[in-house]
């Protein structure tokens, strides 16, 4: 019989039931055919069994017109094995659906997350003077502590150059180290060979940083910090705008450490990048900046200036 047939014989309310009962019938056909003899000797016929789902799920088989009470037992087991088997295809497909919709919404966080960088990386274009080139991060080469080494871009126009500046929407990225067709190789804010011009976005205080090389972990040192210059841990350093590489104004990096010394002597200083490396998806290229010649670091302040 058609579910609601059986729904409304048994005062149930409309969706109580699952399924067809038809298809029970034919389920209950292959097993009376195994029992065969036994049921039809006892006057029973493989119908009786169409309503297992009225029985075991709303436990009032008992009801049923003429149903023996010896037979309701092995209707009762097998009822519930019936169930259960449909039970276990309603959670398989349930669980196939949850991880679906899962993946829906990874896809969609990552499409969002996307825009959201897109966004500003436009907005950091439109603020920065000059002439710039995005460009998206293709490769990135990790050491054994899981730090990045090379970053390589994939913006190999005729603008871009050697020694030209990268930044981030967080900040300061490095110089192009060399273009190779198009591919943009950049060194690093942490290489040893980075270097470029600071103040204290707080107090204006001035400093130059330089990467460190250190393979276990990405810091600066900050050099020719006066002792008499106030600067804290968690101060953030931003380009002075004085080595004419970098505008003014863009993060390099936040302190972390800070050793005064005795007056005469400049304090050491220790700062984590703003940039995270391992998270980068895309970049600026200062296209338009001016060259001051090899090697990644800007020329240094003279003491006092």
């Amino acid at each position: 019989k058609p579910v609601w047939e059986v729904e409304r014989l048994y005062g149930l309310q409309p969706g109580t039931l699952k399924g067809n009962a038809e298809s029970g019938a034919q389920m209950a056909e292959v097993a009376a055919d195994e029992n065969g003899m036994y049921m039809k000797a006892a006057g029973q016929t493989a119908d009786l069994l169409t309503y297992f789902e009225v029985y075991s799920k709303c436990g009032f088989g008992q009801n049923l017109s003429g149903i023996p009470d010896w037979i309701k037992p092995a209707l009762q087991v097998y009822g519930d094995y019936v169930y259960l088997v449909d039970v276990k295809v309603d959670n398989e497909r349930l669980a196939y659906e949850n991880a679906r919709l899962k993946e829906d919404v990874h896809r969609l966080e990552e499409r969002e997350r996307e825009s959201r960088e897109l966004k500003r990386l436009l907005q950091l274009r439109e603020a920065t003077p000059g002439d710039s080139v995005s460009a998206l991060v293709v490769s990135k080469d990790y050491n054994e502590y899981f730090r990045v080494t090379r970053l390589v871009l994939d913006r190999g126009s005729r603008g871009v150059k050697p020694y030209q500046p990268v930044i981030a929407p967080d900040g300061v990225v490095g110089v192009v180290l060399k273009v190779t067709g198009d591919e943009v190789d950049v060194q690093l804010a942490v290489d040893a060979a980075f270097g470029i011009d600071v103040e204290d976005d707080r107090t204006k205080s001035r400093g130059f940083v330089r990467g460190t090389g250190d393979s276990s972990k990405h810091w600066c040192r900050v050099e020719m910090v006066d002792s008499r210059d106030e600067v804290e841990v968690g101060d953030l350093l931003v380009t002075s705008g004085k080595g004419k590489r970098f505008p003014r104004g863009i993060p390099v990096a936040r302190v972390t450490k800070v050793i005064r010394r005795e007056l005469g002597r400049d304090q050491e200083v220790e700062a984590q990048p703003a940039v995270d490396f391992t998270r980068l998806d895309s970049a600026l290229i200062l296209v338009g900046a001016p060259v001051d010649g090899p090697g990644g670091a800007e020329a240094r302040p003279p003491k006092g200036s």
